[in-house]
């Protein structure tokens, strides 16, 4: 165990030697404290980030291959900006989750990772099903572990955990139910994945419904008692591209049936451009608080939910009703920063604007 930290002190000691930024003093790990949390998950494969509303911004985990995080990375940090890294875990590897051996080469892999790029934490994100108690109990230990060498190292690292819209989905019939009070206690806050709700299997509907999402964090705040100071709500900037089998439109509520047919994700910015092709207008779907179109296409109807302004707004307010510990996107990639079309570039800085304007009411 003596040998293990020395081995981590050296290597926390090494991963700041060779900063890439103009000044060294950025590549040492954030210690700015924040009430109030506003997330951003951001690919870094370009630089779009440079249109990012920085205002607000108090951490960004790094998805995907991230080749050109550094420039980011200096910025964040000139900023008092947190840059962390999402990591994960096979659900083929959950049964080796009992074995202490196991859990810290698994945590040590992370620290490694981040320490390489010199980040300022990590981000879990562990998905799967978890049907028996040690594997529950496994993650647990692991998050836990994760932190005390986190803390061990740096005080300032930041430990995060992605839980979804529900901490009992779909009646843990699915065996996605993880000890999340455990797992609020091993971490700094948890980030909850308020999207892909889509529950209904028969018709188009909501990837983030409302009604939805009030249900779950009540499940989160009372049945569970965690501390609203440890949850961060994490909505959609995309949406879903369905494609109706059968479409029902004498009624105007503009039924879409998707049994049998296929579906996709679509970016914010893709769907606005699908939008020019639309079918009678933008609809609004009360009961989700969500607004919808549809498109004919080679004869075949599509159907797009999604959320825009509007509907995020409402879940923004949610969150400060709440009291959460913040907000934030799944992803910032999901708009365009390119087009100069007067529309597109207002559509943009919308988004922005209005989580970075909810942020300063909370």
């Amino acid at each position: 165990a003596c040998l293990y930290g020395l081995l981590m002190l050296v290597l926390y000691a090494d991963a700041y030697s060779d900063c890439f930024c103009k000044d060294p003093n950025m590549c040492k790990p954030v210690t700015k404290k924040y009430e109030k949390e506003l997330v951003v998950f951001s690919s870094a494969k370009d630089n779009t980030w440079t249109q990012y509303n920085w205002t607000q911004i108090t951490n960004v985990i790094l998805t995907g291959t991230h080749e050109l995080y550094k420039e980011l990375y200096c910025y964040a940090h000139s900023k008092g900006v947190r840059v962390t890294i999402l990591v994960g875990l096979s659900v083929n590897d959950f049964p080796k989750l009992q074995q202490p051996l196991f859990r810290k080469q698994v945590l040590t892999g992370w620290i490694n990772k981040m320490q390489s790029l010199k980040l300022d934490g990590l981000n879990i994100d562990i998905e799967g099903a978890a049907y028996t108690t040690d594997i529950v109990d496994g993650i647990s230990a692991l998050t836990n572990e994760t932190n005390i060498a986190l803390k061990s190292l740096n005080p300032s690292y930041l430990l995060t955990w992605d839980v979804p819209y529900s901490p009992i989905l779909v009646g843990c019939f699915s065996g996605y139910c993880f000890d999340y009070v455990a797992i609020s206690k091993s971490t700094d806050y948890m980030i909850v994945m308020d999207y892909d709700a889509t529950i209904d299997i028969l018709f188009a509907s909501a990837n983030s419904p409302l009604w939805l999402l009030k249900e779950s964090y009540n499940l989160y705040l009372h049945n569970f008692s965690i501390n609203p100071n440890q949850l961060v709500m994490a909505v959609p900037w995309y949406g879903y591209d369905y494609t109706c089998s059968k479409f029902f439109n004498h009624t105007d509520h503009n039924l879409c049936l998707i049994a049998g047919a296929p579906n996709s994700q679509r970016a914010f910015a893709d769907i606005n451009q699908k939008f020019i092709q639309n079918q009678g207008g933008l609809k609004w779907d009360t009961r989700s608080s969500t607004p919808f179109f549809t498109t004919l296409t080679d004869g075949v109807y599509h159907q797009f939910w999604y959320d825009n302004v509007q509907s995020l707004k409402i879940k923004y307010e949610l969150a400060f009703a709440l009291n959460l510990r913040g907000i934030g996107m799944w992803t910032a990639d999901e708009l365009n920063y390119t087009s100069t079309d007067a529309t597109v570039m207002k559509q943009t800085k919308d988004m922005w604007d209005t989580l970075s304007e909810y942020l300063e009411k909370m």
